[in-house]
């Protein structure tokens, strides 16, 4: 059961996500309406979806799928975006088994085990440069498949679109591989008119992780989100908190810290839920999520602390 609610923590919004990065570029998206060239051939690969359109008041996923065709693997040292407002979050995953070509509505299927995390962006997330020597190490003929959370809150119809720029290392043979591991709870239920904490469970590390970037997410009732970090169980606190929360950013923080086998680590949100009737989990932004998403190297395989 543990590896179905890890491929729906990579999902959201963390995430999802997702890369590695020393220096954060970029601390709001890039408006979709300006020219953007892309990488110099060779050193990158330019995504850039089809207009994408979305009616008023709707909510919707877009799912679209590139093949590569390099002359060798390659590392993804850096990733850029360019949004509109009309996305509320998008992820970038590489396919472990083939998904079809091109453009398709993926609303019924948001995530599936088969896709793994390399970047994710919301609002205001800017992008990402991984550190010196790491990087999302990805096959030369790998496909990459871009979803693209809309949601159109105006009362006309939207058309926009999603770029990533990526930039590859000089050498793939010679980076430290990158990715992500993921903390949260999907175990979601806030009573109307009251204030909800939730908590991800306490999780042992089994090896040293070297994070350099973190990603909160939770949705519009969220008003903090916290992650804590402990030599023990007993002596975890807080090593970062978002306080308050802010729906309409979405960050991807520049964060430090080695955290080293045996070490304890757990994730924290805390709602207000408004509203007239409970409020459980789910994918749409009329639910809630709690998220939150180390990014790390060196990566050798996908896990998470999850309930």
């Amino acid at each position: 059961m543990f590896s179905q609610k890890l491929r729906q923590v990579i999902r959201a919004h963390a995430l999802l996500l997702a890369a590695s990065g020393l220096v954060l570029t970029g601390c709001g998206g890039t408006s979709a309406t300006m020219m953007d060239l892309g990488p110099a051939p060779g050193t990158g690969y330019q995504m850039v979806t089809p207009d994408l359109m979305i009616n008023a008041g709707e909510e919707k996923y877009l799912c679209y799928t590139v093949t590569l065709k390099e002359a060798a693997d390659v590392a993804v040292t850096q990733f850029e975006s360019t949004t509109s407002t009309a996305v509320h979050h998008f992820e970038v995953f590489q396919t472990l088994a083939p998904e079809q070509d091109g453009l398709f509505d993926c609303s019924s299927t948001l995530i599936k085990q088969s896709w793994l995390p390399l970047f994710g962006g919301g609002a205001s997330a800017g992008g990402l440069t991984l550190p010196a020597g790491s990087g999302f190490k990805i096959a030369k003929d790998a496909q990459l498949l871009l979803q693209v959370h809309l949601l159109n809150a105006t009362m006309k119809p939207v058309t926009t679109h999603v770029t990533v720029d990526m930039t590859y290392a000089p050498d793939a043979t010679t980076v430290t591989p990158a990715g992500i591991y993921a903390l949260g709870s999907m175990s979601i239920d806030l009573p109307p008119g009251m204030t909800t904490t939730v908590a991800s469970p306490h999780c042992k590390l089994t090896k040293q992780y070297n994070v350099f970037a973190v990603q909160p997410h939770m949705h519009q009732l969220g008003t903090k989100i916290s992650f804590q970090h402990g030599t023990t169980e007993a002596t975890m606190q807080n090593a970062y908190q978002r306080d308050p929360w802010v729906f309409g950013v979405q960050p991807i923080d520049q964060v430090q810290m080695t955290l080293n086998p045996g070490d304890y680590v757990g994730a924290t949100c805390v709602y207000d839920n408004t509203t007239g009737a409970p409020v459980m989990y789910g994918e749409s932004t009329k639910n809630e999520m709690c998220y939150f998403v180390l990014f790390y190297t060196p990566f050798d395989h996908l896990d998470g602390c999850v309930n």
